[in-house]
């Protein structure tokens, strides 16, 4: 089941988002993630989580919000994007990215990004989807990967590192 995860609900998206940034503050604690994710909704941060139990944390979460660039015009950027090890190789990320394709449609947008560095020191990688190839967002992804130095706790996603 896939839902949103609220901000008084961020325990349950915890381990997951934890997962890529171990050393990140803001998923030190499930309070510590409340505050920030209650920053971060101000800026139209929105969080999203697979569920394999109604009852259960989320096994693989999703962190977006919708902005405007230059390059890519009105873009669903994919903040964060983490599987629990345990729950990897079920679909779950693939199920997610179908989810926001229609999410990024429903809100308007011609893009859907995401960068991603984790597990991969010193090279950033891009995955992006765009108006003209929304007929499969698994499939239709374009990669791209460049040199480019790590910025401290903003390692991206872990779907290009293979993990989610």
């Amino acid at each position: 089941m896939i839902r949103p995860v609220q901000v008084h609900d961020t325990a349950l998206g915890l381990a997951a988002l934890r997962e890529p940034r171990p050393g990140s503050p803001a998923t030190a604690s499930a309070e510590a993630l409340s505050r920030h994710l209650g920053q971060l909704a101000a800026e139209g941060y929105r969080l999203v989580g697979v569920f394999e139990d109604e009852d259960g944390p989320a096994v693989t979460v999703a962190g977006y919000r919708t902005m405007t660039t230059l390059a890519g015009g009105r873009t669903l950027y994919l903040d964060d994007l983490s599987t629990l090890p345990r729950f990897r190789g079920r679909g779950h990320a693939g199920r997610l990215l179908v989810w926001l394709d229609a999410e990024a449609r429903r809100l308007g947008s011609e893009a859907l990004h995401l960068d991603s560095g984790v597990g991969r020191p010193g090279l950033r990688c891009t995955v992006s989807t765009c108006a003209t190839a929304w007929a499969s967002p698994v499939t239709t992804l374009k990669r791209g990967c460049h040199e480019r130095p790590e910025l401290p706790h903003r390692s991206g996603a872990s779907v290009l590192a293979g993990s989610a």
